[in-house]
Order: structure tokens, then sequence, then C-alpha cells
């Protein structure tokens, strides 16, 4: 996709679900994760998302953000805006046709 700058420069190369967004916004706390902790995770800690986890965000951290990445796991994350303004463009629901997967949380 091709894009301008405010300057009117022309902009880096990005793909639609090119996440850069990296958010901080897990309550360790409250969510039901294995957390994983050592000198063998690139960050020093992973979060495991397998076995039923319950993620909780902390919104103060998101603010108006639709979509976004931890810094301790790979996964991007979006809220039922973002996946509904997906579906209202046309792009179908099944992942083998539009190369985008949706997991509900709930199923995590």
């Amino acid at each position: 996709m091709d894009y301008r700058l405010a300057d009117g420069i022309k902009g880096p190369r990005r793909f639609l679900c090119d996440v850069v967004r990296e958010l901080d916004a897990l309550d360790e706390e409250v969510s039901r994760l294995k957390v994983k902790v050592g000198d063998d995770y690139v960050r020093g800690k992973f979060y495991s998302l397998g076995g039923g986890a319950i993620l909780v965000f902390r919104d103060e951290v998101l603010g108006q953000a639709h979509v976004f990445r931890l810094p301790f796991n790979p996964s991007v994350f979006c809220d039922r805006m973002f996946k509904g303004a997906v579906h209202e463009a046309g792009i179908p629901d099944d992942a083998e046709l539009s190369g985008i997967s949706f997991i509900d949380a709930l199923d995590i």
C-alpha cells in the first residue's frame, strides 16, 4: 500500500496486517495464563496462551488502540470494532480465503 506522510514524503511500505503498535497492556495479576520467565526468552519473559488462558487488558494502557501486539507474545490482538470493520470491508471470515485468522479470546 502506498501512502504519503504529512510532509508529502512517501511512507514506508506497510501491509494490511503489519501491526507495529506494541502495548504492555496485559494485567498479569488478574489474567490467568502461564508466564514463562528465563534467559531463553528474547525479553526474559513469554506469555503462554494455551490451556484455557484468560486475558484481561488494562484499559488505561490500551486507550483507543484497536489492534496491538504484546511485548511477551507474538500474537496480534484486536477488538470487536476492528474485526467488524474488516468484515464490513468485504474481507471474508474464512481464513483460507482472506489470510486473516481471528480467534475469539473466549476460545483460548
